[in-house]
């Protein structure tokens, strides 16, 4: 009897040679999968993590004999061998990220300096290795130090026990810390080390995640007199080179290039230095899309990648042969890395050195890949050395911008005709910004919750021009190093510096004119997880479309974007029912957010103004509120509007029942009395005799010296908030005091913002 064939999927036939054709996406998926699982599920994992190492390399080698073996038999039996065989290798791959993530998570290693120390031991002290070159601040130095040791006292003998970490270290303004340098060595008590502090309000940044992506979990203030140095250069001689490198370009920016703005543009631009950058010009690249400028991107490596093929076809001529490749090879590779290196090697400058290096080494074997497997590589690559990059939000935003461009940029590019080659270069550059920003979209929205709406004009004049000082300052970096030698170097780098300047300048005021037009940034975008995993498959969906021409890929797109839009609307309702009180953890000041049905009313200080955007904002972006009435708390004056009457039926009441030192807000059924104004003691005769005030909160604020405990008798409050305009030392004594008289205290220093719902 005749067998019948297998049913097989068209649709499927048809896409399995194209997967084929990328191997290494195939393995990328399931190394991404056990990063993330390894990260979320297995954070906290204190066993040795050898056991995946074990099973992948078991598994690999005899999955890659047994391919090889198959790779040529066309039989449907074989072809289902090679599928299980994929699976076991996707397996594979799988440990083998799930072991890296585990490896390199240095906290729960056992050798992690935190095991050898403890809070009651004041002996302990660490040896710490300078990682880097320190950093000027306003009351400091900041740089990383890496932990090579703890001294311990066992016995009366003082023992150096190897250990392994990264602390974010602040020292105090002084001469022996200013000539401190990479690789130098200095011990230091380790009772000036602690965690970072947690996110305390919601929706700010999260600074500890940020650090612990760079396997930082400690920091810590070394003050004058408090540690002490050891050995000098002791770091690795390559990135010393490097720094000195680094220290001379900046040397000679500084030199030659007049104006403070435009040599720290340039610095930023150059070699990715953005700590000299003044705020004003970061709001200005960031209101008009073109922080990519100064954030060494993809982008000035593949102008160095241009630049440096020029100059190999110079002195190369047509010469093809395998030394000459060979020769290209090695000079490209070096440059392009050692310019890497130099920037600090950010995901974006990485990404694409990885990309270019993998198309140099195509050329060097004659062979062609295909674009998107050369950008699995890459990103695989890059991921088994530093697994937690995945995280990071520039090594998002550059694949994303990467794969905008290679599904958007041909067919936003084919819409118009240019009838000269001039303006053809301006739409060819309009295609490839709009296209990255395409790409970008569902990670600005989520991570920055904003969208520079003259970006694509800003950058037709922004990513030219920065180009022309990519190359000028090429050329300043040459004449300035012949500079130390002859003086008629040093008069052409003046002049070079000149030209940078002038090119900067432009670019300067041409941004901050577009972000200062009106509607040139629109923010209060809080976009979750989830939507911007649908808006990039609707992104995908519809390029595909647009090149395939096939339904399913529009449909895609728009079940996605159908998605995205119930969910948002969802999220609207929510916030209009929503009625809540927040009380932000502020570092020296109060706030408190008021929001009943979508509208805010915010009490603060100028300490609470200051910080706002940071700290207050984003979290009303998701309550779904644009601009809260502001209400200083110093003066607390009914507002001249009737905003406030109108809010919740004049639910919130401002009533001064003792005077104008103890201020009382009633919002829904929480009332709050603030203890502060100034700091002369509580006086009790400024409370109506045979009257208590009550209260559900008390805040105290800018260490009021108030008899709490005969502040009860007159006052009534349920719990004693200490807020961030207290001090330190202040908090921590009325906690004590509270303790002892049994009085609930809330330490808004310490702990996270409250938060109250009704």
């Amino acid at each position: 009897m005749q067998s019948k064939p297998p049913i097989t999927n068209p649709n499927i036939e048809r896409i399995i040679p194209y997967i084929e054709q990328l191997p290494a996406l195939r393995l990328l998926l399931p190394f991404v999968i056990g990063i993330i699982a390894a990260y979320y599920f297995f954070g906290q994992q204190t066993e040795p993590w050898w056991w995946a190492y074990a099973i992948t390399a078991a598994c690999l080698p005899l999955l890659v004999v047994a391919l090889f073996f198959f790779r040529n038999i066309k039989s449907k039996k074989t072809r289902q061998i090679k599928v299980w065989f994929g699976v076991c290798m996707a397996v594979a791959f799988f440990l083998l990220g799930l072991a890296r993530t585990l490896q390199q998570n240095q906290f729960q290693q056992p050798t992690h300096f935190r095991h050898f120390i403890t809070s009651t031991d004041s002996s302990a002290t660490l040896l710490l290795q300078i990682q880097e070159p320190l950093i000027a601040k306003t009351r400091s130095y900041k740089t990383t130090t890496k932990v090579l040791g703890v001294y311990t006292n066992e016995n009366s003998t003082q023992l150096l026990q190897p250990a392994q970490g990264k602390i974010l270290t602040y020292l105090a303004l002084d001469s022996a810390a200013a000539a401190l340098q990479y690789g130098d060595l200095i011990v230091a008590q380790a009772q000036a080390v602690a965690l970072v502090d947690s996110v305390k309000n919601p929706g700010a940044f999260d600074y500890r995640q940020y650090l612990q992506f760079e396997q930082i979990y400690h920091r810590a203030w070394l003050a004058s007199g408090k540690w002490l140095p050891t050995q000098q250069n002791q770091g690795n001689w390559f990135f010393a080179k490097i720094y000195y490198l680094r220290s001379f370009f900046l040397d000679a920016i500084a030199r030659y290039v007049p104006g403070k703005d435009e040599a720290s543009v340039a610095a930023a631009l150059l070699i990715g230095y953005t700590h000299l950058l003044d705020d004003e010009i970061v709001k200005a690249y960031s209101a008009t899309g073109a922080m990519h400028v100064l954030a060494v991107s993809g982008m000035h490596v593949v102008i160095l990648y241009g630049l440096l093929q020029w100059l190999l076809r110079l002195i190369f001529g047509k010469h093809n042969t395998k030394s000459v490749r060979l020769l290209r090879l090695l000079l490209g590779l070096g440059f392009i890395w050692i310019f890497a290196v130099i920037t600090g090697l950010p995901p974006s400058v990485v990404r694409a050195a990885v990309m270019i290096s993998l198309v140099m080494m195509a050329d060097f074997l004659q062979r062609r890949s295909n674009v998107f497997n050369s950008i699995a590589v890459s990103a695989l690559v890059i991921l088994f050395f530093q697994p937690l990059m995945l995280f990071k939000v520039g090594f998002q935003l550059s694949y994303g911008a990467v794969l905008g461009i290679l599904l958007w940029q041909a067919p936003i590019y084919r819409v118009w005709l240019a009838p000269n080659a001039l303006l053809n270069l301006a739409w060819e550059i309009t295609s490839v910004s709009i296209a990255a920003q395409i790409g970008t979209l569902p990670l600005v929205l989520y991570y920055f919750h904003q969208f520079p709406t003259y970006a694509l004009l800003a950058n037709i004049v922004a990513v030219p021009l920065s180009g022309w000082v990519l190359y000028a300052g090429i050329a300043l970096f040459f004449t300035a190093l012949f500079a130390q030698w002859t003086s008629v170097f040093a008069f052409v780098s003046q002049g070079v510096g000149w030209v940078m300047y002038g090119l900067v300048w432009f670019q300067n005021h041409f941004l901050t004119f577009m972000g200062s037009l009106p509607g040139a940034l629109i923010q209060g975008y809080m976009t979750p997880i989830s939507s911007a995993v649908l808006l990039f498959v609707t992104i995908v969906g519809v390029a595909q479309f647009l090149q395939f021409k096939q339904t399913k890929w529009l449909l895609s797109g728009l079940i996605s974007l159908t998605i995205v839009g119930v969910q948002t609307l969802y999220d609207a309702y929510q916030n209009s029912i929503r009625n809540e009180i927040t009380v932000y953890s502020i570092s020296g000041g109060t706030a408190i957010d008021i929001t009943q049905n979508r509208r805010s009313v915010l009490l603060l200080d100028s300490a609470g103004l200051a910080q706002m955007p940071t700290q207050i904002q984003p979290n009303l972006w998701k309550k779904g509120v644009g601009r809260p009435q502001i209400i200083r708390i110093e003066n607390f004056e009914m507002p001249t509007d009737s905003t406030i009457n109108q809010f919740s039926n004049s639910n919130i009441v401002f009533n001064q029942k003792v005077s104008i030192q103890y201020p009382t807000v009633l919002a829904g059924p929480y009332q709050f009395t603030f203890l502060s104004v100034n700091k002369s003691p509580y006086n009790a005769e400024l409370v109506p005799k045979n009257e208590k005030i009550k209260t559900h909160y008390a805040i105290l604020r800018k260490n009021a010296q108030t008899d709490l405990i005969y502040s009860q008798q007159t006052l009534l409050f349920d719990s004693l908030l200490i807020d961030g305009s207290n001090t330190q030392r202040f908090a921590q004594k009325t906690e004590q005091i509270c303790g002892e008289a049994a009085i609930p205290i809330y330490n808004l220093r310490k702990s996270a913002a409250l938060t109250l719902s009704w």
